[in-house]
This record gives structure tokens, sequence and C-alpha cells, in this order.
């Protein structure tokens, strides 16, 4: 999730306020952000904000660069200080949502994340953060309905993220929902072939099925696939389960042996 987050701020635009004396300051700063020139990018929106102390974009940017750096803590005063200036923002609500969403502030991160959601009901990020705020206060269902959500806002815009379906999955496979959990995990594999994390969570819905034929074949082809969320250790285990089930004693072994190795 950290790689996902850090590419979900990088993509993410502020609304520029055009007649505010630190605007150019700030779009030269968002340029050297969108660079990853971030040490030219803090200088630039340090200078907006001598200019224009009140220029939210500018706060929400130099927030950003403050969790590309993983200071969170110095991320959520500058989103505090953008929520202020403009309540409005569902922009600034959001980061806040999800700087106290990594900081594990969940109850906290629930009310701009529903600010966001209320804001700009069509931004399938808010969505998705209120339901994995949701999901760890342990409202499973609230937050199954928000993940719905996020896919079906995701899609209209043409957009579908594979992670997306499979935070979803997850939490189907947990409600043993699994023929909902199973086609999630397809749409992932349809959109990106490639994901270790999804044959992996098509390899643990097929134990679930105690097809442990089709969960060694899903397994072994994650193992092959590019790191990602799933490690390797993950993966061993689950085929050392899946061999034993078989009666494969040699490569449950084998398996079991490689998922002690760090």
């Amino acid at each position: 999730m950290r790689a996902a987050v850090f590419l979900l701020i990088c993509a993410m635009l502020a609304a520029p306020q055009a007649s505010s004396p630190g605007y150019q300051a700030y779009q030269r700063a968002n340029d050297l952000f969108v660079k990853q020139q971030f040490p030219a990018s803090l200088d630039a929106v340090e200078e907006a904000l001598r200019l224009d102390g009140k220029l939210v974009p500018a706060w929400t940017l130099r927030a950003k660069l403050a969790m590309a750096a993983s200071r969170n803590d110095l991320a959520r005063a500058d989103l505090e200080r953008a929520v202020a200036l403009d309540p409005q923002s569902s922009y600034a609500q959001f980061l806040l949502g999800l700087v106290l969403y990594q900081l594990n502030e969940l109850q906290l991160a629930q009310q701009p994340l529903e600010a966001a959601v209320k804001r700009n009901p069509k931004d399938p990020r808010a969505a998705l953060y209120l339901g994995l705020c949701r999901e760890s206060l342990g409202d499973t269902e609230a937050a199954a309905s928000l993940y719905e959500k996020a896919i079906r806002l995701e899609e209209s815009a043409g957009h579908p993220q594979p992670e997306t379906y499979l935070i979803a999955a997850r939490l189907q496979l947990v409600l043993d929902r699994i023929d909902t959990a199973e086609a999630l995990v397809q749409n992932a594999i349809r959109r990106n072939p490639q994901s270790r994390d999804a044959h992996f969570e098509l390899a643990r819905v097929a134990t679930r099925r105690r097809r442990f034929d089709l969960a060694v074949k899903e397994g072994t082809q994650a193992l092959k696939l590019p790191p990602a969320e799933t490690t390797d250790q993950q993966i061993h285990a689950l085929l050392a389960r899946s061999f034993q089930a078989l009666g494969d004693t040699a490569n449950a072994t084998r398996h079991a042996e490689a998922a002690k190795t760090r």
C-alpha cells in the first residue's frame, strides 16, 4: 500500500488560485513536484507561502512533500491548516483523512474522509480510504459497501484499479463470500495479468474451495512474478499447506522451509 499511496499523492492536483500573489511560485513548485524534484519543489512552495499564507493549494502541496518524505506528522499539521482555511475543499479533506489513516488515527480519519465523500461524491479515493477506516474499526458491511462504490466510480471513469478489486476481495473472503471474492480477483487479473498479489489471492480463494491443485498453480505463478505487497514467505506458506493437502510431503516440506527464510 505504501507504494500505491506514493503514486496516488504524486498524481493528485489541487485547484489553483491564480489571483494569489503566490500562485506563480506555487505553480513552479507543483511542476517540480510532478518531476519528483522534491528539494527544489519545497523551496518554491515555501516561497509561495511567504507570499500568501492563505494559499490552500500550497499548504496541500507542502503536505504532499512531507508525505513523500515519510513525515506524516508534518503533513498532518499542514493539512489541518489547509482545512481550517477552506473547510469546503474536498481535496484537503481527503488528504487529511489519508494522512490520519496512515498514522493509524482511524477514528479521527473518518470525519475528513466523510467530508471528502460528501463534497466530491465522484471521487473513488475518498470512498476507498473511508472503507479502509471502517474495515479497520470492525464495520465490515459499511466497508464492503464503500469498496463497491469505489469500484463503480473507478469503472465509470474508465480507470479501474486492480488494487481496489483486491482490497474488496480480501474483505469478501473474510466474510466467507467466496464467489464474490473470486469474481473481484478475476477482475484484478484481467486488468493486470502480471499482478503477484492477484494470483496469490486467487490461490487463497482456491484453498477455501479446497481446490489445492489450483492453489498450487496460482501460488507457483505468483512466486514467478515481480515483488509486490505479497511476500515470498506468504506464498511459500500457502504452497506448503496446499502440497500437504495433496499428500505431496516432499514439496510441502520444501516450501515450509522456504517460508522460514527471510
